[in-house]
């Protein structure tokens, strides 16, 4: 599905913050990830009910996907089944787990040793948290893969902007757009390729 099909069929369907343009752009950005061949899992740090995580399986259903959060009020159920109702041919895995405690060998394992293609930070909003999670996500992050943060530049979330440029210095990560809350990133060389495809 596009993303006005997603946005027709499913953005009302679930609780969450999210804003239509970030659903366009990612649309924009999966499509492009196909034209220039990068391949791998979609991930997201942060799931909630699964409203963003939807739209970046519904478009891109072919990917295995994994979702880890702390679910303190115990949504993991709901966002399960609202991802299987945008496609119930992805293989969906979630995890309620605090990134925090994980290192890197075991989240590729959660990972079942995939590369990310398509990643979401949207976990914890503090310096550190942020940080932690883009380095986390980074660390198995494919060529050419994106990663979306949630609220950069969000007056409300100062720690994710911090967390994030000190994340881009000690990563090599490159910004490739911006849209309504969210910056997406990606590995060294590859943001002007995308530049050309948006």
């Amino acid at each position: 599905m596009n993303s006005a099909e997603f946005i027709s069929r499913h953005f009302e369907a679930v609780h969450g913050w999210l804003d239509g343009h970030a659903v366009h752009t990612t649309g924009m950005l999966l499509n492009a990830q196909a034209s220039l061949g990068v391949t791998g899992c979609n991930v997201e740090i942060g799931v909630y009910r699964g409203k963003y995580f939807g739209a970046i399986v519904g478009m891109s259903p072919n990917r295995d996907a994994f979702g880890l959060d702390v679910w303190l009020y115990n949504q993991r159920n709901e966002a399960e089944a609202f991802l299987t109702s945008v496609s119930n041919q992805t293989k969906i895995s979630l995890f309620q787990a605090n990134t925090h405690d994980i290192s890197a060998e075991q989240f590729s394992a959660m990972l079942e040793g995939q590369r990310i293609a398509f990643g979401s930070i949207d976990g914890a909003h503090t310096r550190i948290g942020v940080m932690h999670d883009l380095e986390l996500t980074e660390s198995v992050l494919n060529p050419g893969g994106i990663i979306a943060v949630d609220d950069f530049l969000s007056a409300g979330c100062i720690g994710v902007t911090e967390g994030t440029i000190e994340a881009v210095k000690s990563t090599g990560l490159e910004p490739v757009c911006f849209s309504k809350n969210k910056l997406y990133l990606t590995t060294p060389s590859w943001a002007e390729l995308y530049i050309h495809h948006l």
